[in-house]
């Protein structure tokens, strides 16, 4: 399947592989330090969702990207783990995705912000826009239980885009 964007309201395929690499490395220095909040870092906190969506996310990937050349680390190698998609539009703000993650997702059923990707606007006749957001194998579990309780499907994986990226597809909910 062909996952075709809208890029004058949302994301491009490439933008969304280069800020893969860059919050897996996001990952790996953040997993070290004690004490940086993440996953909802201060130094990257989003401006809110509800104004200009495309540009939230430049806001945290130009912020993610400044801290992993900061801590001169490697941007590269395989990387592994799932893609989920956020559409906030759809949830309904019940907490139950929040209550049973301990946190991961908020009320609003929104993922960490230290793993925003994109935001994607599909061009299908649905048109459906959702931010991409990457998971990494120790939290995919976590994430699996907020979607299992979500009961309007705002939360959910993007299988087509993991293949497409190339991520494994062994996953094992």
């Amino acid at each position: 399947m062909t996952i075709e964007f809208d890029t004058e309201k949302g994301d491009d395929f490439e933008t969304i592989r280069q800020r893969l690499a860059e919050a897996a490395a996001w990952f790996e220095i953040a997993s070290q330090l004690a004490d940086n909040g993440f996953p909802r870092s201060a130094d990257i906190h989003p401006r809110h969702l509800d104004t200009d969506r495309k540009h939230a996310l430049w806001w945290i990937a130009t912020g993610r990207s400044s801290a992993v050349k900061r801590n001169r680390s490697e941007v590269g190698g395989r990387i592994e783990g799932r893609l989920l998609g956020y559409a906030p539009d759809e949830t309904v703000h019940d907490g139950a995705s929040e209550s049973v993650t301990s946190g991961f997702f908020n009320i609003e059923d929104e993922p960490p912000w230290d793993l925003w990707l994109a935001w994607v606007a599909e061009t299908s006749a649905r048109g459906r826009e959702y931010l991409v957001c990457w998971i990494p194998p120790a939290l995919v579990q976590t994430a699996q239980d907020g979607i299992d309780v979500n009961p309007v499907a705002c939360i959910d994986w993007l299988e087509d885009l993991e293949q497409a990226l190339g991520l494994p597809a062994n996953h094992s909910d």
